[in-house]
This record gives C-alpha cells, structure tokens and sequence, in this order.
C-alpha cells in the first residue's frame, strides 16, 4: 500500500491539534485547565508518532509543518481574551 493523499491532511491536522493545546497552556491561568491541555498535547503527539510512522512504513515522509491560520488565531484569541478579561474584572466594582 503506498501513502494516500490523504494522510497528510490527517497528520497536519494532528500536528496542528498539539500546538494549539501548547499555546492554550501557555496562556492557561488555571492549573487544571493547563494541566488538561498539557495531556491533550501529549496525545496528540502520540497520534502524529503514530502517523509518522504510517509514513515511514509505506515509504513517505511526513509533510512539513507550520501552525494553520486558524490555529494561530485561536491561540491568539484565546490569550486576547483572557488579557482583555483580566482587564474588565479589575475595572468591575
């Protein structure tokens, strides 16, 4: 069998779910919260592995990645959001 086209969809798509999660801990107050999107990373990374794998076994190689559009602009938001709050709550009487 050799690699389907749309394996890299998949495998971008994993790799784009585990830097997400990252950003979102990274911007995360909550311990919980953080701790939560740190193992959400975590399995995504083994899915990546998993796929990478799958690459390898039917000799390709696993595409290039930079973060999507879309990801980026949670993250951002995300940490838009959570700024922009802090600075509604303090201002709250």
């Amino acid at each position: 069998m050799a690699v389907e086209e749309s394996w890299a969809h998949y495998y971008l798509d994993e790799m784009d779910a585990a830097w997400l999660y990252r950003a979102l801990a990274k911007t995360e107050r909550d311990a919980k919260r953080r701790a939560i999107f740190e193992n959400l990373a975590k399995v995504e990374d083994e899915h990546v592995e998993r796929w990478k794998a799958l690459f390898h076994e039917h000799g390709g190689e696993a595409p290039a990645h930079s973060p999507s559009l879309r990801s980026r602009m949670l993250a951002d938001r995300k940490s838009t959001r959570l700024n922009s709050s802090h600075v509604s709550e303090s201002r709250m009487p």
